[in-house]
């Protein structure tokens, strides 16, 4: 007995957890690529409960960046990154209704599949907001330390910063541990269990 006949899907889903037609959803079947969730695009295709959908995908950058001198920044037309496949319309699904999606298999495409990663200036999960500090700014670098107790989240988070003064910045070790000390600030992020967080920076400006 296979896990699927033992999951949410095998046991109340419509299809029973069985597989029925397969069709496929090539980037010419899709058209236009969507960058929204919601109701707003019509379907591209309509399936039935426990049909299976071969899609081509694109990737984030929906194919701009080919080689490690195309910058993002230039390239990408934001915020059109993300292109989404479908909408898949299941028949007899209703609003309100739970639709359960088993992931057979991901496979790259092309004769010599490569993956693409960037840092782009403000952009990413780690950007700084109106409430929340950057580490990657222009004014200071910060690390950050997660442990318990807190005095080892400050450990290692001043450990970090004084390695990367030594790496970046052309310090001796000991020279950045005494500067982070005296210049060095420390931030608390959180206080909860697991973990206590903390971030420790210093501003480029006592760097030089």
């Amino acid at each position: 007995m296979s896990w699927i006949s033992k999951s949410y899907m095998g046991r109340r889903g419509v299809a029973g957890g069985e597989a029925g037609k397969t069709h496929s959803l090539t980037e010419k079947k899709q058209g236009t690529y969507n960058y929204v969730y919601g109701p707003y695009a019509k379907p591209v295709l309509k399936i039935n409960p426990g049909d299976v959908v071969v899609a081509e995908t694109r990737d984030a950058f929906n194919g701009a960046i080919k080689t490690v001198k195309d910058l993002p920044s230039k390239k990408l037309n934001f915020p059109y990154v993300n292109p989404q496949n479908g909408p898949i319309f299941v028949k007899g699904a209703e609003k309100g209704d739970v639709l359960a999606v088993h992931i057979h298999a991901i496979e790259p495409r092309g004769p010599q599949p490569v993956g693409t990663t960037a840092l782009i200036p403000e952009f990413g999960g780690l950007v700084g907001t109106s409430t929340t500090a950057m580490l990657e700014t222009e004014s200071m670098i910060m690390s950050v330390g997660s442990a318990r107790p807190m005095e080892d989240a400050a450990r290692i988070a001043y450990r970090d910063l004084v390695r990367w003064m030594v790496s970046d910045y052309g310090y001796d070790e000991v020279e950045a541990y005494f500067l982070a000390t005296q210049a060095g600030r420390v931030r608390v992020g959180n206080m909860v269990d697991p973990k206590y967080t903390l971030g420790a920076s210093i501003l480029k400006e006592y760097l030089v």
